[in-house]
C-alpha cells in the first residue's frame, strides 16, 4: 500500500476503535476486519463525549430529497441501511444486508496540502443468509473519504466503497427511491434493483427521532419502508434469480446515545396488510424501567403513525449464545401494539446471523404472526440486536 497523509483521531475512542482508524487511514482501502483485536462498539461511538465542533441534532429540520439522501459531514456519525428478504427462482430463501457507515474523525475540514487528506472514514459491511441451508456469509471494506476511493454523493445518488455501491437507477427522482445495489464479496456476489414504493417515512418529529430526554440525544431519521426487489445474487458458481422486500435506513447524528444505554433492539416489519412497522427499544443501564421506545406505524397510503413508550409492549421469549462470541442474544419475541390492535410473534429465519467483523452485532431476517384488527397477519423484516 502506499503511503498517505495522516488523519485526526478522537482521544476518546477505545483503543480497537483507534486502531482500526489507524490501520485505515494508513494502509489500504480494503480491510477483513482488525485482525487480533476485539470489535469496536457501535454503542461506544454513538455514546461518544466528543460533540465539540460537530453539529448535532436538537430540534426538527426541513427535509429535501434527493439532497438528504447524500451525506451530511458536519455530524460524527451517519449510516445507510439496506435489508431484505428475498427468494430465488428455484425456492431457496435468502436475506441480504448492506450498511454504509460514515464516521468524521475530526471536525471540520482536513488541511489544504495533500490529496489524502481527510476527516472521513466509511466502511461497508455485506451480509447473505442463506436461510435454507443455514449458513451466514459476511465481509466487509473499508474506505477514506478522499480521491473517489469511497463517499456518498445525492445527486445522482452514489453511496460506494470501491466497487461495492448503491447508485441511482435511471430515472429515480427525488422521493422515488430506486437503486442498483453491487457487491462482489469474497463469498457472494449481489446485484440488486430496488424501488420504493412509497414516499420516504419520516421518523419521530418530522424526521426528528429523539433516543432520550437530553438536547443532542436524538438523530435525524427516515426510511423507505417497502422497496420492491429484483435481481440476482451468485452463490458456491451459481447465479439465480431473487424477487423480494427490502427496507431502507438512512440515520445521521452527533452523540445520539445517552452515557448510560447500553445498546438497542431494533425491528422493522413488512406486514401481510401492506401496514409497514419500525420500532426500537435503547436499553438502560440502570434496568428496564428506565428503557426508551420508540416506534413509527406506516400504513398502506405512506402515513406514519408516532408511537411512545406507552404504547408499545416488547417481551424476549428465549435466547441463544453465539458460538463465535460466546454473546448471548434473545432472538423470539413478542411485539404488540394494543392502540393498533396489533399483536405479534417475532422469530428469526435462522439463529446465527450474527455480524462478527469490525462491529459485533445480531442482524438478520425474520418473520413475523399474529392478528391484526383481529385478522390474522404475518410478515417479514429484520431485526438488529446491539450492545450484547
Amino acid at each position: 500500500c502506499r503511503r498517505r497523509a495522516p488523519v485526526p483521531c478522537t482521544l476518546a475512542m477505545a483503543p480497537a476503535a483507534m486502531l482500526a482508524l489507524a490501520l485505515l487511514v494508513a494502509g489500504c482501502g480494503r480491510q477483513d476486519g482488525v485482525t487480533g483485536q476485539a470489535p469496536m462498539s457501535i454503542t461506544g461511538l454513538l455514546a461518544g463525549d466528543q460533540t465539540r465542533g460537530y453539529q448535532r441534532a436538537l430540534q426538527p429540520r426541513q427535509f429535501s430529497f434527493p439532497a438528504d439522501h447524500g451525506a451530511h459531514p458536519r455530524y460524527k456519525t451517519e449510516w445507510w441501511y439496506f435489508t431484505g428478504n428475498l427468494k430465488a427462482d428455484d425456492g431457496r430463501n435468502f436475506g441480504f444486508q448492506f450498511t454504509l457507515f460514515r464516521n468524521a474523525v475530526a471536525p471540520g475540514q482536513p488541511a489544504p496540502g495533500s490529496a489524502w487528506a481527510t476527516h472521513q472514514v466509511y466502511l461497508v459491511q455485506t451480509a447473505l443468509s442463506d436461510l435454507d441451508e443455514g449458513r451466514y456469509l459476511s465481509d466487509e471494506r473499508y474506505g477514506r473519504g478522499a480521491l473517489g476511493l469511497a463517499g456518498v454523493r445525492a445527486e445522482p445518488f452514489r453511496a460506494w466503497v470501491d466497487d461495492w455501491n448503491v447508485q441511482a437507477e435511471p430515472g429515480a427522482c427525488g422521493d422515488c427511491f430506486a437503486v442498483i445495489l453491487r457487491v462482489g464479496a469474497a463469498a457472494y456476489s449481489l446485484r440488486l434493483h430496488l424501488r420504493s414504493t412509497g414516499p420516504a417515512a419520516l421518523h419521530g418529529d418530522r424526521g426528528f427521532s429523539r433516543k432520550g430526554p437530553a438536547p443532542g440525544n436524538a438523530s435525524y431519521y427516515y426510511s423507505y419502508p417497502l422497496i420492491k426487489v429484483s435481481g440476482d445474487i451468485r452463490l458456491d458458481g451459481v447465479t439465480r434469480r431473487v424477487t423480494g422486500l427490502a427496507w431502507f435506513d438512512h440515520e445521521w447524528s452527533t452523540s445520539s446515545l445517552q452515557s448510560d444505554q447500553s445498546g438497542w433492539d431494533w425491528f422493522s416489519l413488512q406486514l401481510s396488510n401492506q401496514w409497514q412497522l419500525m420500532v426500537f427499544r435503547l436499553r438502560n443501564r440502570d434496568g428496564p424501567d428506565k428503557d426508551y421506545y420508540y416506534g413509527s406505524l406506516i400504513d398502506p397510503a405512506g402515513r406514519v403513525q408516532a408511537l411512545n413508550r406507552n404504547e408499545i409492549r416488547l417481551q424476549a421469549l428465549s435466547r441463544w449464545k453465539s458460538a463465535a462470541s460466546t454473546a448471548v442474544y434473545p432472538l423470539d419475541w413478542r411485539l404488540e401494539i394494543p392502540g393498533a390492535g396489533l399483536s405479534l410473534s417475532l422469530a428469526p429465519r435462522m439463529n446465527n446471523q450474527e455480524m462478527n467483523r469490525s462491529f459485533r452485532y445480531w442482524e438478520g431476517a425474520i418473520h413475523a404472526t399474529g392478528k391484526s384488527a383481529g385478522l390474522d397477519v404475518q410478515g417479514t423484516g429484520y431485526m438488529e440486536l446491539t450492545g450484547y
